[in-house]
């Protein structure tokens, strides 16, 4: 059995005012900040780097939300909902363009089957981590859970 994986971390971003940070990204359109954990990075530091480099701003991670498994692509994915600290908007890397909207509007202005179920998840956090499993090209929700149990 061959053991390759990728990791990738994600964050919802919140400010003072209750609206969260979306980022548009060229293939999958508007999602949160995202991207691969870098060899010999932590899961925070990777989080960190990703959010400044394609927003500008700067963060506080307040907990860990969910954790998937892409099973076509063989990458795990770890979210975040972090508290916006300091910085102005700037899109650069693989954001093409960066802005604050309402929760709702969020909601909406996510397309993608995979970026949607993550968002959900991360908006409606309430103290349990969303834990799935699912297929691309389409988009198969294979299996869904969320822990603790109790």
């Amino acid at each position: 059995m061959q053991y390759n994986h990728h990791v990738s971390v994600s964050g919802l971003i919140v400010n003072e005012n209750d609206e969260v940070l979306l980022v548009k990204n060229a293939f999958r359109g508007w999602e949160c900040p995202t991207g691969f954990v870098a060899e010999h990075e932590s899961l925070q530091n990777a989080l960190e780097r990703i959010i400044f480099d394609e927003t500008g701003v700067n963060v506080t991670i307040l907990d860990l939300v969910g954790i998937n498994k892409d099973l076509t692509f063989n990458n795990v994915n770890v979210d975040f909902i972090c508290k916006y600290e300091s910085g102005e908007l700037v899109a650069n890397g693989s954001s093409q363009e960066v802005k604050w909207v309402n929760k709702m509007d969020a909601k909406l202005m996510v397309k993608d089957a995979l970026v949607h179920e993550m968002l959900q998840n991360m908006l409606y956090y309430r103290g349990k981590v969303g834990c799935w499993n699912f297929k691309k090209n389409p988009f198969e929700m294979i299996e869904k859970d969320v822990y603790p149990k109790i």
